[in-house]
């Protein structure tokens, strides 16, 4: 922690508290509309590390943060769903039970349905754009680094979007644990709704029973660069003496 640095800025009536741990790679946020603390991290060759800003200053209306590896400046704006032109992963996990409700016997896991915003799919032309910047920013970093462009070897998304129509059906995924976050089931794919089909219900069915004296955490995420507003979840289960 003895290199870590902060810097705070507002945006949408919400005043956020920026914590950077450069060493420990890992960068916390503190919401103060809402009390509560989230990570934020750059999606790097599939893996979670640091956010890219650095310093903050407010510029032309809004938040603009330098880039603490390249010098690059960018800007936080809330209808971009990209990262710097590279796909970004959100996620989010919680224990199924909170805590005090779970007494560790073994329950059955009828379904789980998301609360959240759908019908939130990009038309043809906003497709096509997303996955144009993000051809052109991964190309443009490949060059940089002087990486050769070869389908199937390198560790980027540059070559599963490829042909997709990214964002228009876009998805998110389910995953659990039943030991804690140590090992995890595969992932469960549902839909989030083309645009415009607000009334589509992301649940997923038939989840399997926790075993005794296991407390099971639920995880779901998605690329698609969609608005993501999640209000909630709802669980339907039963107890079992099994």
């Amino acid at each position: 922690m003895s290199d870590a640095l902060a810097y705070t800025y507002q945006q949408d009536g919400h005043a956020f508290y920026v914590l950077i741990f450069p060493s420990a790679n890992t960068t916390w946020v503190f919401d103060a509309a809402t009390g509560a603390w989230h990570e934020r991290a750059a999606l790097v060759n599939g893996e979670y590390r640091r956010h890219r800003s650095n310093a903050h200053a407010a510029f032309n209306n809004y938040p603009t943060v330098g880039d603490f590896e390249n010098g690059n400046i960018y800007q936080f704006k809330l209808d971009v769903f990209l990262d710097a032109g590279v796909v970004q992963k959100w996620l989010r996990r919680w224990r199924a039970l909170p805590t005090g409700q779970n007494n560790l016997t073994r329950t059955i896991h009828h379904q789980l349905q998301l609360d959240c915003q759908t019908g939130v799919g990009l038309s043809g032309d906003e497709s096509t754009s997303a996955l144009d910047l993000i051809l052109s920013t991964e190309t443009a970093q490949e060059i940089e680094t002087n990486q050769a462009i070869a389908p199937n070897t390198a560790p980027s998304s540059l070559y599963a979007l490829i042909g997709q129509n990214i964002g228009v059906d876009p998805q998110v995924m389910l995953r659990w644990s039943d030991d804690g976050g140590h090992t995890w089931s595969n992932e469960h794919w549902r839909d989030m709704g083309p645009i415009g089909t607000t009334q589509t219900r992301v649940i997923w069915r038939r989840l399997g029973a926790t075993m005794k004296s296991r407390d099971r955490v639920y995880e779901v995420s998605g690329t698609d660069p969609v608005i993501v507003a999640i209000m909630g979840a709802e669980l339907e289960l039963s107890p079992t003496d099994a």
